[in-house]
């Protein structure tokens, strides 16, 4: 599990924390062996706008360290078996980057209305 974690730390680009991350949430799925799901999320992982909604996301690094910091407690309970608090941590990691991903588009809105009324 540890070689799938997000985390890589400040050499690793966007692009290759964005892939570790999917990396990451790949392993955790595929062993729902739920097809459908499997394929679900390797849809919104090819996304365009998921690679650049990450990149936006990971420039800051608090929020980066924030989702290191989930993913190994999501893979520690993962591996202490606790099915209870995996469920609760993986809740809590969905609501966070829902969360902090609305107000990242809120944000980029917020600049694109000033910069149009600017000119």
């Amino acid at each position: 599990m540890a070689a799938a974690d997000a985390s890589g730390g400040p050499d690793l680009t966007p692009l290759e924390l964005f892939e570790r991350n999917r990396a990451f949430h790949r392993a955790i799925y595929e062993c729902s062996g739920n097809r459908r799901m499997v394929s679900l999320f390797e849809s919104l992982w090819e996304s365009v706008t998921a690679v650049r909604m990450f990149e936006i996301y990971v420039s800051d690094p608090a929020e980066l360290e924030q989702m290191a910091d989930e993913h190994a407690a999501i893979a520690q309970a993962l591996v202490d078996r606790d099915v209870d608090e995996a469920e609760r941590l993986v809740r809590e990691h969905i609501g966070t980057a829902r969360r902090d991903l609305l107000a990242l588009l809120d944000e980029q809105s917020d600049a694109k209305q000033s910069h149009a009324e600017e000119n």
